[in-house]
């Protein structure tokens, strides 16, 4: 299977995709990140992981444009057209308010 990767919405494969070189989290890793599983298709501990998804930006100051119920339907829309048994998600969110002029 050719691992795929949802980037600011669009989905393509790993060796496609690309982040913006200014990007902070690129940059200096001004980044949080999560790694969660799925299982049968459906993620698991999903509240857990986007408690300490939440919490590790708070730790950090990073505001997190995206409310959680659009993250998880965005990971949704990711996995939905495949729904592999088994696979492990990464969410990383980077501080773009922060990019260097």
């Amino acid at each position: 299977m050719n691992p795929m990767i949802n980037v600011d919405g669009l989905i393509t494969p790993m060796a496609d995709a690309t982040i913006p070189v200014m990007d902070r989290g690129f940059l200096y890793g001004d980044s949080v990140y999560e790694v969660f599983r799925t299982y049968k298709g459906v993620p698991v501990f999903m509240d857990d992981h986007f408690e300490r998804l939440e919490n590790s930006a708070a730790l950090i100051s990073m505001t997190i444009s995206q409310s959680r119920e659009e993250l998880i339907q965005e990971c949704m829309r990711f996995s939905g057209p495949t729904r592999v048994c088994r696979c492990s998600w990464t969410i990383t969110l980077s501080d773009l308010r922060t990019r260097l002029p």
